[in-house]
């Protein structure tokens, strides 16, 4: 009924003649229609003043011409940068070269392959030094890199093996920016973010939206920010009674879930393994909570073009 009565309002603000009575049904729906458009193209403040045209792109085609955030044209020097990349690069020409990769008993990437991966130092985690044993379990990016290549089909599963399938080989052979945007987007949209910690929220924090994150990240990330900064301007678009009641006490437990699940996945994963963001860390004194600070890597605009 709100949104009813402010659609209304609007309405009769910008066409008072259609309060005469005399216009025609079709002259009314036309009005009508004209009057949706204007409140779609208006800049709204809950979505950072971006209109509700230009969220709905965000929301449903991220990369596509009307999109506020489109790839780059990307050269062979930015996209050697990537670590997710050279590692998907690598664990595909390991199994290219040997034919099939086996697996162990419980179906996960063999420890040599998991050392091998390890030993080349493209992505660091917070808790990485206090890794004792490596195994596709112990390193965050590593099941999602299985995911990656078994649901997009470049590997298949035969006899506890992974074998390069032909999709694998066509990938394999395709130029780096085919194979990153191939990449980039499964973890993007395809591959389920609540596997990336415990909170069982189908992994809308942090996913949801995250177009509309890389816009942000853009628009600010010149200057180091907390990731708080970021995670209440995606709270207030997506999620705003959570917003609204954020300080209350039957909400501060989901508003807090929401803010490190967003912050963890967001930035400390997806943005950290495709090299897009610089992450500091300090000790909030009095909790055992630390706090982020954002910043945005040369490589961010190598990689993407924003529309401000």
């Amino acid at each position: 009924m709100k949104y009813l009565d402010e659609f209304m309002d609007d309405f009769f603000a910008n066409f008072p003649q259609a309060a005469s009575g005399n216009l025609s049904v079709e002259e009314m729906n036309r009005l009508l229609e004209e009057n949706q458009h204007k409140i779609n193209r208006r800049p709204e403040k809950d979505f950072d003043g971006i209109s509700r045209e230009q969220m709905y792109f965000l929301l449903n085609d991220p990369m596509g011409e009307k999109s506020l955030i489109q790839f780059h044209t990307m050269t062979d020097i930015s996209l050697a940068q990537i670590p997710l990349l050279a590692l998907s690069d690598l664990l595909i020409t390991k199994i290219k070269q040997t034919g099939k990769l086996k697996l162990t008993v419980g179906g996960n990437l063999p420890v040599s392959i998991c050392e091998y991966l390890l030993a080349q130092n493209l992505i660091d985690w917070k808790y990485r030094s206090s890794l004792t044993r490596v195994q596709e379990e112990t390193i965050p990016y590593l099941t999602p890199l299985k995911h990656y290549m078994v649901d997009s089909n470049l590997v298949k599963k035969h006899k506890n093996a992974l074998v390069l399938t032909q999709e694998g080989e066509r990938i394999a052979g395709a130029n780096l920016p085919d194979r990153f945007i191939h990449l980039f987007m499964f973890i993007a949209g395809r591959y389920n973010w609540e596997n990336l910690n415990r909170l069982k929220d189908n992994g809308i924090y942090g996913q949801l939206g995250w177009a509309f994150s890389l816009y942000l990240l853009a628009r600010y990330g010149n200057e180091p920010r907390d990731a708080r900064f970021y995670s209440d301007k995606v709270m207030r678009a997506y999620f705003p009674e959570l917003y609204d009641h954020r300080e209350d006490e039957d909400c501060k437990d989901q508003a807090s879930w929401f803010e490190h699940s967003y912050a963890y996945r967001f930035f400390e994963v997806f943005s950290n393994w495709f090299g897009l963001v610089d992450i500091s860390y300090q000790d909030e004194p009095g909790t055992f909570i630390e706090k982020l600070t954002i910043r945005k890597t040369a490589l961010f605009d190598q990689l993407f073009t924003v529309r401000l």
